[in-house]
């Protein structure tokens, strides 16, 4: 199976070694090892320890006589962008840097450039609890051209989404306004969103790659949930298509729960460095038990310390059970079984 798994060039290469020649058929220049270790490493990351970025280019040359003085000197490359910080050497690169940049701009520029979304649908978000009810009236009074709001699982954000959107849609019904809703992974929009009744729910990948799609989406508005997995370059994607197709955007998650596998921090950066008002929803509502809610809100907050004490506090409750060996898989199985026959997540 390992074998399988090789390339052609690989698989002579490890023939080599085998047969006693002592090195690999195809040979890494310390350029081609430093090239990789800058795609791999800002592949995932936005900054990185120079230390790290030398180490991968060092295990990508290993076999190639790729030495650690070379890979010191190409770490110093025009392209390279380095920093002391808290006594470590910081890196980054002149396209990371770009494209963070032109993601802020957008929002930035984007500023007091709209009208709102309608200031006389407030029948639309009437039955929402008062937290709920002011998040969704930031959003419908906001005349920045990227708003958005953000909630921590169990505060009722879908529900305040789903009135938002309807208050939006509606506010001019001549105008034929609509709210196309997207979320950066197929279970979060064509599994979760569509079943809470948000039926052309899409991936964002779909969008930034469906021409067909996003000259469907000229002048409307782009509400992507879960923007908190949204890289650096997504985002920048994003609002490259919101710019060409005159789209407002609304981008709604969490940062403390969720974060992207690719390089950036988009959710969070857009507030912080681009000004980009949110609105919150801290009350968690989920949990109808207080000591199970008091838990998970201490969890949600982020810190070791709120980990410790909420995960103390289930233990309290009896929430949490141990089992080894046979009992676990017993206990697994039955509650699988349960869940199934009650037509509810196993998860």
């Amino acid at each position: 199976e390992w074998r399988g798994r090789l390339s052609k060039d690989e698989r002579a290469a490890l023939n080599d070694v085998i047969d006693g020649k002592g090195k690999a058929s195809v040979t890494v220049t310390p350029e081609q090892a430093m090239q990789y270790a800058v795609d791999h490493s800002f592949e995932r990351y936005s900054v990185i320890s120079e230390k790290r970025l030398k180490a991968e280019a060092l295990k990508q040359g290993v076999g190639s006589s790729v030495l650690p003085d070379e890979v010191a000197r190409l770490a110093g490359h025009t392209d390279i962008i380095n920093r002391d910080i808290d006594g470590q050497r910081m890196v980054t690169t002149k396209g990371v840097l770009h494209e963070e940049l032109e993601m802020l701009k957008f929002a930035r520029e984007g500023r007091g450039a709209s009208k709102p979304f309608g200031l006389n649908n407030e029948d639309w978000i009437r039955d929402l609890n008062e937290e709920q009810r002011q998040a969704a009236w930031q959003i419908l009074s906001s005349r920045d051209r990227v708003t958005g709001v953000i909630g921590a699982a169990g505060t009722g954000k879908t529900r305040m989404m789903k009135d938002t959107i309807a208050a939006i849609e509606r506010d001019d019904p001549k105008a034929g306004r609509q709210v196309f809703v997207f979320a950066p992974s197929a279970q979060a929009s064509r599994g979760v969103l569509r079943n809470e009744g948000f039926r052309n729910a899409e991936t964002l990948e779909r969008l930034l790659v469906d021409e067909r799609l996003q000259s469907q989406v000229k002048g409307q508005v782009l509400w992507c949930d879960e923007a908190g997995m949204v890289s650096n370059r997504d985002m920048r994607r994003l609002f490259d298509v919101a710019k060409k197709q005159d789209c407002r955007v609304v981008l709604s998650g969490d940062y403390n729960q969720h974060s992207g596998v690719r390089a950036g921090d988009a959710f969070r950066l857009l507030e912080s460095e681009a000004g980009v008002k949110y609105a919150g929803l801290k009350t968690i509502r989920r949990q109808q038990a207080s000591d199970y809610r008091n838990a998970v809100k201490e969890i949600s907050d982020g810190t070791p310390g709120g980990a410790i004490k909420g995960f103390d506090q289930l233990d309290k409750m009896g929430a949490i059970t141990e089992a080894v060996g046979a009992d676990r898989h017993k206990l697994l199985v039955s509650d699988y079984l349960k869940a199934v026959d009650e037509r509810k997540s196993a998860l």
